[in-house]
């Protein structure tokens, strides 16, 4: 074997030795070490052993990319950069929009069980796994697929399965996968049974999740790696019989409370919606209003970061040239106002923010009151007069409407909301 391979296995080695130096520590420090820590570890090893194999950087930005932005473990697809896939930001607003679902069932989770309901923690968990790892990762994949670098999907759509091995082979946790592809089948394709070898793989990712679970609460040990057992026995089965899929998704979830563990999901899941439902319930109108208004200004200052690049993005030179000299004058004129009027809101919502709440006026009132139907009229506009058709085609164009229809709601409900409060202020 290869020096680089054997460093790689050093390294992994190491990161397991810092796992057992680290026994003592608190849950939460064991929590991180074992899931962030040792994934990194394991993706540095990856990378040594994938270039020891004649994987090449083109870019290094692709580098960059992979080691810094991207959770998965294969450098398939950022070893060279191509023109952007006109598919791409095609599911982003599906990843978004769950990534926002997922936040709001956090949030709604933590102000109702404060982290003392096992069922209610268990909710939580779900949450997570839709902001992280059905939201985020994928927003972060197209982030990355818009520079040229085209990574293949680490949790692609699993609710769709149809199969175990749909589910764990190519849907659910592709940096698992990958894992296995690189430091187990490839090596022992051939070598030892396939039988064996597929027992092998799931005992591996039984033993790291025992690391990431058992080895972070100190009282789960056993129930994951019984758990991929299981499923491992699942995927003997589908060789000889084809299971319905009633059946594949209950054999997946039914045993899942023997991989997070309810003193898992107590523990950690517990703490973190107790700690998220303090936050909340510490914010006072007050504190609210001032801090709501310091968020809405520096939104203010990310749509004109966007607005000054939209007569490039856009073409209005090109367009233009349709117009009389007036016309153009008067658009121009127009969205000057426009761009004024937002850096103006953004300049008050400062101001605003450091004024006494308890001797708010009228006038804040107003000011605050009509941030928000700006906005809000702003966003029926996208909503009810503008057409999908009307919006230039393209992948950057896709994401970017998305990202600032966004920021737009967010700003109206926001502003909504603060208006509401400066109104009962002056009462």
């Amino acid at each position: 074997m290869k020096p680089a391979k054997w460093l790689a296995l050093v390294l992994i080695t190491l990161g397991l030795c810092g796992l057992y130096l680290m026994q003592d520590f608190a849950p939460v420090v064991r929590l991180l070490a074992a899931s962030l820590g040792m994934i990194g570890v394991i993706k540095i090893a990856a990378l040594i052993w994938q270039i020891s194999e004649g994987a090449k950087f083109q870019s290094s930005l692709g580098l960059l990319a992979f080691v810094f932005a991207w959770p998965g473990i294969s450098v398939v697809g950022f070893t060279e950069r191509k023109e952007v896939d006109p598919t791409t930001g095609s599911r982003f607003l599906e990843s978004w929009l769950t990534f926002i679902v997922g936040v709001g069932i956090l949030f709604v989770v933590s102000l109702i069980g404060r982290g003392e309901s096992t069922v209610l923690n268990y909710v939580a968990l779900v949450s997570i796994l839709l902001i992280v790892h059905l939201g985020l990762v994928e927003v972060i994949a197209d982030g990355i697929r818009l520079m040229g670098f085209t990574p293949r999907s680490l949790f692609d759509r699993p609710y769709l399965s149809s199969s175990l091995r749909d589910f764990w082979s190519i849907r659910w946790n592709r940096a698992f996968v990958d894992m296995n592809k690189i430091f187990l089948l490839g090596p022992l394709r051939d070598k030892i049974p396939t039988a064996v070898l597929t027992f092998s793989i799931f005992a591996v990712s039984g033993i790291l999740h025992e690391l990431g679970i058992s080895y972070a609460d100190g009282a789960s040990w056993g129930s994951p790696l019984i758990y991929f057992v299981i499923q491992g026995v699942g995927m003997e089965i589908e060789k000889h019989w084809k299971l319905p899929r009633a059946l594949v998704w209950g054999w997946i979830l039914i045993p899942v409370p023997l991989l997070f563990t309810a003193a898992f999901v107590n523990l950690f899941l517990g703490d973190l919606t107790g700690l998220i439902s303090e936050l909340i319930l510490s914010f006072g109108p007050a504190e609210f209003f001032k801090y709501g208004l310091i968020a809405g200004g520096l939104s203010h200052f990310l749509v004109l970061c966007a607005s000054v690049q939209v007569p490039g993005r856009l073409g209005w030179r090109e367009e233009f040239q349709k117009l009389s000299s007036l016309n153009r004058k008067v658009f121009w004129t127009y969205g000057g106002y426009v761009f004024s009027v937002i850096l103006f809101m953004s300049v008050v919502s400062f101001f605003l923010s450091g004024e006494d709440f308890q001797t708010l006026g009228l006038s804040s009132f107003l000011w605050v009151l009509f941030i928000a139907l700006f906005w809000w009229a702003r966003v029926l506009t996208d909503f009810f007069y503008m057409n999908h058709s009307d919006w230039p085609q393209g992948p950057l164009f896709s994401v970017g409407h998305v990202c600032l229809t966004t920021l737009f709601i967010s700003m109206a409900v926001l502003y909504g909301v603060l208006a509401f409060f400066a109104y009962v202020a002056t009462k």
